[in-house]
This record gives structure tokens, C-alpha cells and sequence, in this order.
């Protein structure tokens, strides 16, 4: 909404400044002036907490926004009764109709916020106007609707808690929805006086309500029963016309906010038209809201496509035996529409605003990156996974690839990377490091995801720590692009942690995989053989003295001579250990003209005894 302040923050100033004594003349009084002894021996005034103070603040924004709607709720009525009946349209109905108005008003005073004042008035009007008419619906059709009569003379608010003892979900859902409208009018309200906005449209423009659109009800195409039925939902990709899908929640389609289920990224309105490969007639638009969503236990991001009749009711998810999911979408950029795969051969194509489109894009494509960034690239599998007791990535860079706070329960997965490598004697699996990939919990409402490749080209770099409550952490220091990142991971138990850390080195034996016992080393060092054609002598790239040593390779009975392959081995490495790290050394013993492999051990006549 408009402004930098929160609007309680500011309506606790402006109840400050309210609650100021002031002194006869109207000056403000100090502590020890004589007016100031006079008030201290009088009777104090009642004091007021900040909280009350600011509620009246709000409560006056209130009543401004609803004495303005006052002046035209008239011609809200009767535009609303040229449509259709108002005293015979049922709860629903008039719910939706006030849930439409308030997404379209509430979207467009955003627009105009982020404007900086510079488009219009007349649309920052329309969308006070458009506010005011899920105003009108709540407060005057709502309480005294026939569907309500049979609880009696009561406030809504009774009738809502009757229903929910007595397990009447409908009522229950649509009632909901009418109190969460009028908190949100109200604290939209009071963002309208606090940025002046009702005032500013009121003395800069005076258009009368020829140019104002006043109507309720959207008016749609009529359909044959058949393409109403996918339109609505209730219908599933069989062919059989029995087969309908269960009616989903109001609530659900069209979200006013976060919800204790879902999490709701935004609503946007577009034109929707229908058709199929079948049929050549003129398409006609249809406006739909459409809502971006995510449940609280999954990564998955769904889209609702709602009109403001029960006509379209659309749903992109993740499960294809409810409906349609976003290997249905095409999209297309150039025109800013995407092309939505129905049931029974229809087609759903939504025409979005430029900025709309873009938004969606992101959500959805960063949405669906940062899932798939769980799942196995092509020559990778799945090693270790994990949800961590918490996460803490530390970056350099601005703004950082993840939240800077240590975020709770994330996911984690290790992935190790290999290659084929065909040479003249056969082909072989290579390792190639692993992806370390990072994912915040779906109960997090800003997802974030982290990826890292390690032990390629740099060694990893470890520390084994406790966390501030004695939990088990594991921290790795990444160097990509140039600066270093660090992965600080605390986990609920030492076993976990110590498996991972394994991992990563590569140190323990895996399936069909033995191990030698410890082997006591004088000195290892790894040396590139010097090149006789350049005359470059030998260089060692690193060395250090006493180690221990042992070998992995493949289990002794699925190999014919006791030893596993010493030529293309896809298991036999030596693990060297020292008191400042570790080297894994994946030993092919092959040859050829350019690169000799050898192995020199060294070892003392005790070592066999």
C-alpha cells in the first residue's frame, strides 16, 4: 500500500499528536510551569494506551472512506437492481460479487501507489469507488440477508459462530470471508487518509459519475453444458459425462490474503477466452481475476483463474488427475497471453498487461527452478538429503542469493556428479564432485534456493562446530566467482551431520564396497611427472608426512582374483588422512603413451606382520 510507514506505526503518531495537553492559549505546557502544578493538583483526564488511540484513528479514516460511499451507494443500488433482483440473489453471490470488487479495487489502489501520483485521478477514484461497493455489499445486503433470517435478529458475527458449531461449512466459509473483507477495508482505509488519497482525488478532479463505473455484476457469455462444465472445474479429463471433480473453496479461488492452508502471492485481472480445435466461432472475452498460490507444505505454486459468476473457476496445480497443471501452459511473450490445456480438447487463453505477465513469469519459472533444483541433473544421483534443523548462508554479494538470518528446517540434498569416460580399453564412470543444493521449508512464504558444486577444481573446505544450544553443525566454505560464500548447516543429530561430512570426502565404503584397515604412511605426495619433450621437470603439487591410509574398493566375491579392477576402477580409492585434512585419491592404475599411472607404496616389512 501507499506510503513508508506501517499503518499502525502511523496511526500511533497521529495518536500521539492527538493526545498532547495543551494549555489555555494552546500552547503546550512545561513540566514546571504554573499551568502545569494547576493541572497536577486537579483531577487527572482518564488515560488512553497507544493501542486505543490508534484504534480511534482508525476508526475516523473509517468512517471518512464510508461517508464518501454514503454519496453514491445510491446508484450502487440501483445499478446492482437493473441486473438482477437484489432481494432474491443468493449469499453466495453477493459474497463473490463483494470479493471481486474488493481484489479489483485493492489492486488498483496498488497501481496507483506505485504510480507516485502521476497517473489519473479519476483512477484512483474508480478505485475508491470499486472498494466502496464490497462496502456496500457487506454492510448492506450481508446482515440482512433472507439466508440469514432463520438465526433471527442477530449480529453477524453471532450467526458466524453458531454456524461454526453447528457445522454448517458453507455459511461458515461465506461468512469468513465477509468479516476478513471488512478488517482489510478498514486497514486499507486508513492508508487512503494517511496518504491522502480520497482527498487529493476529491480536489483534483471533478468527474461526476457519467465517467464513473458504479455497476456490480459482470456480465459473461452464455456456454452449451459442456463447456461450462470445464470452464467450472467440474469436470474431468474423461470423456464420460458423469465424471466431475469435487467444487472447490471460494475462499481457495479467490484468496484475500494468507490463509492458515495457503500462502497468496498476488491477484491480477485478465481476459480469458475459450475455444477449441473443433469449433471456429468468435471467442469472447471473459474478465477473470487471477490469484497466484502456494500450500504451506509444498513448493508447488498454483494459479486460480476466477470469474466473478460461478462461470470460470480454473485451477494450475500439481496433481494431473485434478485438473490442469503447468506442463498444460504455453507461453508467449511477444503477445503477453499464455494458452491453457483443458479437459475434453478445450483451450484457455489469458490475455495479461505487460507488467502482469512479467510477474507471473518470474513467480512461476523462479518458483519452479528453485523445486527442481531438488531433483537429479543428468549423470547425477542422489547421496545424502536431509531436513536440517537450520541454515545460514553467508554471502558477500548484494543483495545476498539468501536470507542473511538463519532460516529453519530447510532442505537439503547432495547429488554426485559423474561422467562416462570411453577410452581405448572400455568406457568408465568418472566422479566429478557433488551439487550441494539448499531449498527453505515450504512454510516459509519467500522461497530461497541455494546451489554450490563441490570438490571440482577447489577442496572442500570444512569445520565441524556446535551450535549455540549444543546441536551439530557442519560449516563449508564455498568459492565460486570469485568471492567465498559460507553454508553453516546445524543438524538435529551427530549421525546426520557425520554421514554428510563422509559423503563429501568420500571416506566410507557404499554398497558392494570394502574397505582395508587403517595403513600408516611416512609421507604422501602428489606429483605431475615431468614433461621429456618441453624439458619442464617434475612438480609436486602437494605433500605432507605422517598420514594413515586406507583403500576402498569392491567386495572381494564379486571380483574373480581378490581385488577389484585396477584399470577404468569405478571403486578403488585410497582415503589419506592427516591431523590438517584429507586427500581422496581415485587410483586408475591404466596407462597409456601420454599419462603413465603409477603407485608408488613404500611401505615397512611391519606393515605385512
Amino acid at each position: 500500500m501507499p506510503g513508508d510507514d506501517s499503518p499502525h506505526a502511523s496511526s500511533v503518531r497521529e495518536a500521539q499528536r492527538a493526545s498532547q495537553h495543551l494549555g489555555t492559549d494552546g500552547a503546550t505546557m512545561q513540566p514546571g510551569s504554573s499551568a502545569a502544578r494547576e493541572t497536577s493538583r486537579s483531577p487527572q483526564p482518564p488515560k488512553y494506551s497507544l493501542r486505543s488511540l490508534a484504534s480511534q484513528v482508525g476508526e475516523v479514516a473509517f468512517n471518512e472512506f464510508k461517508s464518501y460511499i454514503e454519496t453514491v451507494a445510491r446508484n450502487i443500488h440501483e445499478a446492482a437492481e437493473q441486473a438482477k433482483p437484489v432481494a432474491e440473489t443468493s449469499l453466495s453471490e453477493w459474497i463473490r460479487a463483494a470479493i471481486w470488487w474488493f481484489l479489483r479495487g485493492r489492486s488498483q489502489l496498488e497501481l496507483h501507489a506505485r504510480s507516485r501520483n502521476t497517473a489519473p485521478a479519476i483512477h484512483a477514484k474508480q478505485a475508491i469507488i470499486n472498494l466502496g461497493k464490497a462496502l456496500w455489499i457487506n454492510e448492506n445486503v450481508v446482515p440482512g440477508h433472507f439466508e440469514l433470517a432463520r438465526y433471527g435478529s442477530i449480529s453477524v458475527d453471532a450467526i458466524l459462530a453458531i454456524a461454526s458449531t453447528t457445522g454448517q461449512k458453507e455459511t461458515v466459509e461465506l461468512l469468513s470471508a465477509h468479516v476478513t473483507m471488512m478488517n482489510h477495508l478498514r486497514s486499507l482505509s486508513l492508508s487512503i487518509k494517511r496518504n491522502n488519497i480520497l482527498a487529493n482525488t476529491l480536489a483534483e478532479s471533478d468527474h461526476s459519475l457519467s465517467q464513473l463505473d458504479v455497476s456490480i455484476w459482470v456480465r459473461y457469455p452464455y456456454f452449451a453444458s459442456d463447456v461450462s462444465a470445464v470452464l467450472s472445474g467440474n469436470a474431468s479429463r474423461s470423456m464420460l459425462a458423469e465424471t466431475s471433480l469435487k467444487p472447490r473453496s471460494l475462499v481457495n479461488m479467490m484468496p484475500l490474503g494468507d490463509t492458515s492452508q495457503f500462502f497468496t502471492y498476488g491477484t491480477m485481472f485478465v481476459q480469458a477466452y475459450v475455444s477449441s480445435k473443433e469449433d471456429e466461432n468468435q471467442q469472447y472475452a471473459m474478465p477473470c481475476a487471477l490469484s497466484i498460490t502456494r500450500e504451506r507444505s509444498d513448493w508447488y505454486v498454483c494459479t486460480t483463474i476466477t470469474s466473478q459468476s460461478p462461470l470460470v473457476n480454473v485451477m494450475i496445480q500439481g496433481d494431473r488427475k485434478l485438473g490442469s497443471t503447468w506442463e498444460d501452459v504455453e507461453w508467449d511473450e511477444r503477445n503477453h497471453s499464455m494458452r491453457l490445456k483443458l479437459p475434453r480438447g478445450f483451450e484457455l487463453d489469458i490475455l495479461f498487461s505487460d507488467d502482469d505477465f512479467r510477474t507471473l513469469w518470474n513467480i512461476v519459472k523462479y518458483m519452479q527452478n528453485s523445486e527442481a533444483s531438488l531433483s537429479p541433473e543428468a549423470g547425477e544421483t542422489v547421496v545424502f538429503e536431509n531436513t536440517v534443523k537450520s541454515f545460514q548462508y553467508m554471502d558477500p554479494a548484494t543483495p545476498p542469493a539468501f536470507p542473511a538470518e538463519p532460516a529453519d528446517r530447510c532442505r537439503i540434498r547432495v547429488f554426485e556428479r559423474q561422467v562416462t569416460i570411453t577410452e581405448g580399453t572400455g568406457s568408465r564412470k568418472a566422479h566429478r564432485g557433488f551439487r550441494l543444493s539448499v531449498l527453505t521449508s515450504p512454510k516459509l512464504k519467500t522461497m530461497s534456493n541455494v546451489t554450490h558444486r563441490l570438490g571440482v577444481g577447489w577442496p572442500v573446505v570444512f569445520g565441524l562446530l556446535r551450535g549455540e544450544d549444543g546441536s551439530p553443525a557442519l560449516l563449508l566454505k564455498v568459492t565460486e566467482d570469485g568471492r567465498t560464500r559460507s553454508l553453516l548447516m546445524t543438524f538435529h543429530e551427530v549421525g546426520e551431520r557425520t554421514e554428510m561430512h563422509s559423503l563429501l570426502l568420500s571416506m566410507l565404503p557404499r554398497d558392494q564396497e570394502t574397505v582395508t584397515r587403517e595403513l600408516p604412511l611416512r609421507s604422501y605426495a602428489l606429483e605431475e611427472p615431468a614433461n621429456l619433450a618441453s624439458g619442464r621437470p617434475p612438480h609436486t603439487h602437494l605433500q605432507f608426512p605422517a598420514s594413515h591410509a586406507s583403500v576402498i574398493d569392491q567386495e572381494h566375491h564379486l571380483v574373480k582374483h581378490g581385488y577389484g579392477p585396477t584399470i577404468l576402477s569405478e571403486h578403488l580409492r585410497a582415503f589419506i588422512a592427516t591431523e590438517w585434512g584429507s586427500v581422496t585419491d581415485r587410483i586408475n592404475l591404466g596407462k597409456n603413451a601420454q599419462w603413465p599411472r603409477i603407485l608408488d607404496l613404500l611401505l615397512t616389512i611391519y606393515i605385512f606382520l
